[in-house]
């Protein structure tokens, strides 16, 4: 008899199965438990022996895997978390986003500082992150301990070039929008 069991009290069975003896028994959880808000969801982090037998679990790490029974044996589920990352800008390329292990820490980054927006004299920097982390940075650590969205920042900059036929101008260069 092979029984797997709750991994919070390992005696809740939650799936019971008979093998012959010396047979290859299945081990299989169906991916993971339901997403919650499609941000979070349960993984297996392993199977793990939990009977008065010890058993020798071919691969505990992976959902489909197998034991040989030779005893009767009780396996729990030790489960995992795992929160969606997003990371978003509205230019440049971002990496760093997808689902993670709790307690995992990620970096985001982005790949371009400056941004041409095709139109003279005009430009997008990148002002940093905003959102569940905030940085300046154009990489920012990101701690995995709850699903978190953040999005990059841009401010728009505008050339002045200033001319004279007499004396030697200054002020030129690249200015914030709005700024005097």
């Amino acid at each position: 008899r092979l029984d797997i069991v709750d991994s919070e009290d390992k005696t809740n069975i939650i799936n019971t199965s008979w093998h012959d003896e010396k047979s290859t028994a299945p081990l299989i959880i169906s991916a993971v438990e339901p997403e919650f808000d499609g941000k979070t969801k349960r993984t297996i982090n392993s199977w793990v022996s939990v009977g008065s037998n010890y058993a020798t679990i071919t691969e505990p790490t992976n959902p489909i895997t197998n034991l040989v029974m030779d005893n009767p044996y009780k396996i729990s589920i030790d489960w995992k978390n795992q929160f969606y990352i997003d990371v978003t800008s509205p230019y440049g390329k971002v990496e760093g986003g997808g689902w993670y292990d709790e307690g995992d820490t990620v970096v985001a980054s982005i790949d371009t500082q400056i941004y041409d927006t095709g139109l003279a004299g005009t430009r997008l920097i990148f002002d940093g992150w905003t959102g569940d982390e905030v940085s300046s940075g154009m990489n920012i650590q990101i701690p995995v301990d709850a699903p978190k969205s953040l999005e990059g920042n841009w401010k728009k900059q505008f050339l002045l070039t200033v001319n004279s036929d007499h004396g030697i101008p200054n002020g030129a260069g690249w200015y914030d929008e709005g700024t005097l």
